[in-house]
């Protein structure tokens, strides 16, 4: 599922600079959708050999939000998609306060932003709760700093408010 998501995102942001055939877009956001879990979310199809290309997606929460973006990145096209990311919303929505890690948080926040969920700022002021403050710095407590990811979070509404404004997505 995650493979399948982050191809999806790949050939999606790909589009400006190469032809990347919709049709191959749509059968892979068809296949992500017949895999969704009447909860909402997404499940984890096959099995990773590398689990660096895992990056710290695991679990229903993270791999869903994931899965969100990439679809809502590449445009949804059709009701059962549109029909699809409502549900994995309510989905996301309902476990905000089930998220028990930064990178599960910050993915949920940045799902739920794409949103326009109101649950997006309860999520980022988790995750701001989670951080401590190691050096000088942000951290999750996990050796990573977050400065960065929670500074980009904090302007990300304006961000995507500032693309649609320019006729962006």
């Amino acid at each position: 599922m995650r493979l399948t998501a982050f191809v999806l995102k790949s050939f999606a942001q790909s589009r400006g600079f190469i032809y990347i055939d919709p049709k191959e877009l749509v059968t892979a956001k068809d296949w992500i959708i017949q895999h969704q879990k009447e909860d909402g979310s997404f499940p984890a199809v096959g099995r990773i050999l590398n689990k660096d290309i895992q990056g710290g997606i695991h679990g229903k929460i993270s791999l869903t939000a994931y899965v969100v973006a990439a679809l809502l990145e590449t445009g949804l096209s059709s009701e059962e998609e549109k029909a699809a990311v409502g549900k994995a919303k309510h989905f996301l929505e309902t476990n905000t306060y089930s998220a028990d890690d930064p990178y599960t948080t910050a993915l949920s926040a940045y799902a739920l932003t794409l949103l326009r969920s109101k649950h997006a700022p309860v999520a980022l002021r988790k995750l701001n709760n989670m951080a401590i403050m190691q050096g000088g710095y942000l951290s999750s407590g996990l050796g990573c700093h977050l400065p960065v990811l929670v500074a980009c979070l904090h302007w990300f509404p304006q961000t995507v408010n500032m693309r649609r404004r320019l006729g962006g997505h």
